[in-house]
């Protein structure tokens, strides 16, 4: 990572979580669980890669119209030296 920058735009079709959550009536416990699984997915696999994104929050997911859950604002990923 220290020799390497990436950049990248997607067209997404979906809204940040912090808008999705405003009709909650979309929500039922299956569709959280999904949401809060892919989002740990994610998590392990920067992991696995030893870096971590400094800012988890609601802004920072993006949850389809089909269904799919990014994870965004890649500028706050961070190399964790000795991270395992």
């Amino acid at each position: 990572f220290e020799t390497c920058c990436f950049y990248a735009e997607e067209l997404f079709d979906g809204a940040p979580l912090t808008e999705a959550v405003k009709d909650l009536s979309k929500f039922d416990s299956l569709r959280v669980l999904k949401i809060i699984s892919d989002v740990a997915g994610v998590l392990v696999q920067l992991q696995r890669l030893n870096v971590a994104h400094d800012l988890i929050k609601g802004k920072h997911i993006l949850i389809g119209r089909d269904g799919t859950v990014k994870v965004v604002n890649t500028a706050l990923l961070s190399p964790v030296p000795g991270m395992t």
